[in-house]
């Protein structure tokens, strides 16, 4: 007895084992806060900031960035699919700011402390 027999139709099979695959690809992966540990300012107009994530090959990061007069805090987030990304070492992170990050405070908005920064390249 065939598939037509049996009141499949033609191809029908197929349509929806891709449906199925390409659903489970495309499943939404969990984000996850990371905090960063250092800062290099950029050299030049001062407004790139290079931050050494706490999270290892989490590329790409979401990175949220609230400025003041007095400070800037930065939130990152990675995703990852199989639960928080790995600290074993640290990506780096660029960060354009809208002002030159001059004498403002930087404070990683994800643990809340201030962080230290130098000169970069």
């Amino acid at each position: 007895m065939s598939n037509r027999d049996k009141g499949v139709a033609p191809g029908l099979c197929a349509a929806l084992l891709s449906t199925v695959v390409a659903a489970a690809c495309s499943a939404p992966v969990a984000v996850w806060p990371v905090g960063f540990h250092q800062a290099w300012v950029a050299a030049g107009d001062g407004v790139l900031v290079r931050l050494a994530a706490d999270a290892c090959h989490s590329q790409p990061y979401q990175v949220r960035v609230s400025e003041s007069a007095g400070e800037v805090r930065i939130a990152l987030s990675a995703a990852a699919s199989d639960g928080p990304p790995a600290a074993a070492c640290s990506d780096v992170v660029t960060v354009r700011l809208k002002e030159p990050l001059g004498v403002r405070r930087l404070v990683d908005a994800t643990t809340d402390r201030e962080v230290s920064r130098s000169a970069g390249p």
